[in-house]
């Protein structure tokens, strides 16, 4: 779509730059013959020399090529099973955002635990239709279809501007990929991995410093435990 547009400017401001420098036009009649051009209609009558005659055909031709590219980019964009907006609450966060890699029941409460703290969120999901992807449009919440090992769409994604990053997929094992990906676009950026009891966290851990490790599930099993037993606990350890 971007592309589209900017060969239609081009085109436009090319025109209107030869019919005002070389043809001695009047600026605003070489806007309404520049976008005469643009639109494939042509110039009002044939004027000037030669090569403009041909620079306009030419241009004409190359805009039908610009026009189907920005029609394609904004149906795509319109229709199409990405979740972002250019502005408004979808749109994406350029600094100070958290990027959270995984749109399933987990990423979507992280995202949304974010918002409602005031904190920009990019979510990142590979399957091109996730089930949580329409709620998460209806939440506001910004959603890229990418892989987030790609350090191409990390980097696309201010992840050298962001505040931390979170990789909550369902594979524990894409997970760690993620991490070691966003360490290498990143280093400095502090990385939140939800990993299991998969065979490969523990030779994993020994290859090199994960971090802090927390047992989510023994901690919320032991809090059930005591509250079923009429305890009050304010924390587990």
């Amino acid at each position: 779509m971007l592309i589209g547009l900017a060969g239609l400017l081009s085109v436009l401001l090319s025109d209107w730059a030869w019919s005002v420098r070389l043809n001695h036009r009047p600026p605003l009649d070489a806007l309404f013959e520049a976008v005469r051009t643009v639109s494939t209609v042509g110039p009002v009558a044939p004027h000037g020399s030669n090569a403009y005659l041909v620079f306009a055909s030419l241009a004409m031709l190359v805009t039908i090529v610009f026009a189907a590219a920005f029609t394609a980019g904004m149906v795509d964009r319109l229709l199409g099973p990405r979740s972002v907006g250019m502005v408004g609450p979808r749109a994406l966060p350029r600094a100070g955002h958290v990027v959270v890699v995984g749109l399933g029941q987990v990423g979507l409460r992280l995202c949304t635990g974010l918002q409602n703290l005031g904190v920009g969120v990019i979510a990142v999901e590979r399957d091109p239709a996730p089930p949580n992807l329409r709620l998460a449009r209806a939440l506001g919440v910004p959603v890229v279809i990418a892989d987030a090992i790609d350090s191409f769409v990390l980097r696309g994604l201010g992840l050298d501007k962001a505040e931390a990053m979170a990789a909550v997929a369902s594979n524990d094992l894409d997970n760690i990929a993620v991490s070691v990906a966003a360490r290498a676009v990143a280093p400095d950026l502090p990385v939140v991995v939800r990993a299991g009891d998969h065979e490969a966290i523990t030779e994993t851990q020994s290859l090199f410093r994960i971090g802090i490790v927390r047992d989510l599930t023994s901690l919320s099993a032991a809090y059930a435990a005591a509250s079923l037993v009429g305890l009050r606990p304010h924390s587990v350890y």
